[in-house]
């Protein structure tokens, strides 16, 4: 028994910190490489925060149990919200960075355009990052809460 619950633990814990540590690298390449297409990786993103604020906003409207938990699902679903939020502006400037660089009257001015995209670039990283950071502390609370819910009922894991 002592094993099943080591084994639990872990599978309650590395993923959360996986998705982290993924997230971590995904800012370090938008940080490497800031001539780079990004916004199709930010675009997704999006849907996913924005999908789990949805779905914790929801789950906090239609259960009746304790305040406190009804008030951690919706600090989830805000910083799920904020994690969005957050890749909408990242995804913005990103698109606009690429657009100037494009632009045809800095045709032949590669300086002026360096000096004009990476402030803007710049940006983007540390938006990046704190998306990241806000979604984990998303993923980390529901991962909790519903991990806690899954005893309510006795013969959850019965098989037939």
């Amino acid at each position: 028994m002592r094993y099943f619950s080591i084994y639990i633990w872990l599978v309650r814990r590395i993923p959360v910190a996986a998705i982290y540590f993924i997230g971590l690298f995904y800012s370090l390449t938008v940080l490497i490489n800031l001539t780079k297409d990004t916004t199709g990786i930010i675009n997704v993103a999006v849907a996913v925060t924005a999908s789990l604020a949805g779905l914790c906003f929801a789950m906090s409207a239609s259960v009746s149990f304790q305040d406190i938990k009804k008030d951690r699902i919706n600090y989830a679903g805000e910083r799920f919200f904020h994690a969005a939020i957050f890749l909408v502006t990242a995804s913005v400037l990103k698109y606009s960075a690429l657009s100037i660089r494009n632009y045809e009257l800095l045709e032949g001015r590669e300086v002026l355009a360096v000096l004009l995209t990476t402030p803007i670039n710049f940006l983007v990283v540390p938006l990046f990052f704190y998306a990241v950071f806000n979604g984990h502390s998303g993923v980390r609370v529901m991962n909790d809460i519903l991990w806690e819910r899954m005893h309510n009922i006795k013969d959850w894991d019965k098989l037939t």
